[in-house]
C-alpha cells in the first residue's frame, strides 16, 4: 500500500494533453478555473463514488441517488449489521440492513486496463469506470481545480468516474498501492463489538484513540405533516445538527530518551464531517443524499411519497437515517490522513394515515 503506484502514475501522464477543452469522450462537462462541470447524468439519475482506502486495500463505493422526478436510482448492496464500540466503552446499535430496490443490480465482474483505468460491470449490464483524463494547461494553473485538489488531497491523482461511458464526476484516487489493492464495492466492515482506539506514540494510533472519544451529534429526525397521508409526500429532515465539521486534538509528550535530554512532541488533530445521509422510510423506500432537508415550513429537499398506510406498524413505519461520517487526522498541521469511516443510525417513527372519500346522500330541506 505503500509503494508508489507506477502504473497509474504513468497512465495519468500519458492521458495529460495541453489544450481548452477536453475530449468529447468525456462528456459535455468542460474545465473551468475552479472547478469541473459534468453535463447531464445517465437516465437524469445522479451517481457518486466514494473512495475509502484502509490496510486492506483501496476501495470505490458507487451508488445512484433519486433523481428530480422522485425515481430512485439503483442502489448498492447492503453490509451486515455491525455493532461497533467505542473506546470510552459505549456502543452504537447495529446498523439495519440497508433496503435496496428490489431490482438493485450486483456486481458481476471487475477489471483493470493498463492504459485506461479500471471498470466494474454490474449484474444488469451497466459498467462503471474510474478512467484517466485530458487536463488542460489552464487547469494545472494557480488557484486552478487541479492544483487546489492536490492540496485537498495529497499522493492522490484526479480519474474521471463514468457509467456506461457517461461522465459522473470527478474521483481523486490514492496514488500508492498498486492493481490489486482497488477493489469495487463497500470496504468491509468491522466485526462486531470493534474497539475504535489506539494509544502509544503512534500518531495513528493516537488518531484513532481521539476519534473514539469524540460525541457523534445528538440528531434528531424531523417530519410535516405531523401525521402522513398516503400519496402525499413527507418532508423530513435532520434537526440538532447543522453539518459543521467538527472534531478534537491531542498533545502526545515523548520522554527523553537519556537522561537530561529534551523531552518531544506532536500535536494530533482530527477532523470528522458528514460525507452522506442515508435514508430509510420503513416501507422498502430509500434515499441518499448530501443535504440535511430543510425545516418547516421551508419545503425539504428530502421527501418520500408513501403507498399504504402504517396501520401495521403500533407507532408509525420506521424511519432510520444512517450518517457516514467521514474522519481524518493531521500531525503539527500536516498533510491530512485518513481515518476509518463511522457509521452512526438515528431512528424516529412515521404514522401514515389513508384518507378514504365517504359518499353521502345529500338531505332534503
Amino acid at each position: 500500500m505503500r509503494r508508489l503506484w507506477a502504473g497509474v502514475a504513468l497512465s495519468f501522464m500519458t492521458m495529460v494533453v495541453f489544450g481548452s477543452r477536453p475530449s468529447p469522450a468525456f462528456g459535455d462537462g468542460e474545465f473551468q478555473s475552479k472547478h469541473f462541470v459534468t453535463g447531464d447524468n445517465k437516465d437524469g439519475a445522479r451517481f457518486s463514488a466514494t473512495i475509502t482506502t484502509n490496510d486492506q486495500g483501496i476501495w470505490i463505493d458507487v451508488h445512484g441517488e433519486r433523481t428530480a422526478d422522485g425515481q430512485p436510482a439503483a442502489t448498492r448492496a447492503s453490509s451486515p449489521p455491525v455493532a461497533v464500540a467505542r473506546a470510552d466503552g459505549s456502543s452504537t446499535p447495529p446498523n439495519p440492513p440497508a433496503q435496496s430496490a428490489p431490482d438493485a443490480p450486483s456486481m458481476t465482474r471487475n477489471w483493470y486496463d493498463p492504459t485506461r483505468g479500471y471498470f466494474s460491470e454490474t449484474s444488469d449490464g451497466h459498467v462503471n469506470s474510474l478512467e484517466g483524463l485530458p487536463i488542460s494547461s489552464e487547469a494545472v494553473g494557480p488557484g486552478n481545480w487541479v492544483t487546489l485538489g492536490e492540496q485537498q488531497h495529497p499522493n492522490s491523482v484526479p480519474m474521471a468516474f463514468n457509467v456506461d461511458g457517461q461522465l459522473q464526476d470527478i474521483v481523486w484516487v490514492p496514488a500508492t498501492g498498486g492493481p490489486a489493492d482497488f477493489q469495487w464495492g463497500l470496504p468491509p466492515a468491522p466485526p462486531p463489538n470493534t474497539i475504535v482506539g489506539g494509544s502509544g506514540n503512534d500518531p495513528y494510533q493516537v488518531a484513532l484513540d481521539v476519534l473514539g472519544h469524540i460525541s457523534l451529534p445528538n440528531i434528531e429526525l424531523k417530519a410535516n405533516p405531523g401525521i402522513g397521508l398516503v400519496a402525499i409526500p413527507g418532508w423530513f429532515w435532520v434537526a440538532n445538527y447543522d453539518g459543521a465539521p467538527f472534531g478534537a486534538s491531542r498533545t502526545v509528550v515523548i520522554p527523553p530518551a537519556i537522561p537530561g535530554g529534551q523531552p518531544t512532541s506532536f500535536t494530533v488533530t482530527v477532523r470528522v464531517w458528514p460525507a452522506e445521509y442515508d435514508w430509510l422510510f420503513g416501507d422498502g423506500g430509500s434515499l441518499a443524499t448530501h443535504s440535511l432537508g430543510q425545516p418547516y415550513p421551508a419545503e425539504s429537499d428530502v421527501t418520500h411519497t408513501y403507498e399504504f398506510s402504517s396501520f401495521r406498524f403500533s407507532d408509525g413505519f420506521p424511519v432510520d437515517l444512517t450518517v457516514q461520517f467521514a474522519a481524518q487526522y493531521q500531525v503539527n498541521g500536516g498533510a491530512p490522513q485518513p481515518l476509518p469511516t463511522i457509521r452512526h443510525t438515528y431512528e424516529n417513527t412515521y404514522p401514515v394515515q389513508e384518507a378514504q372519500a365517504i359518499l353521502q346522500t345529500p338531505r332534503r330541506p
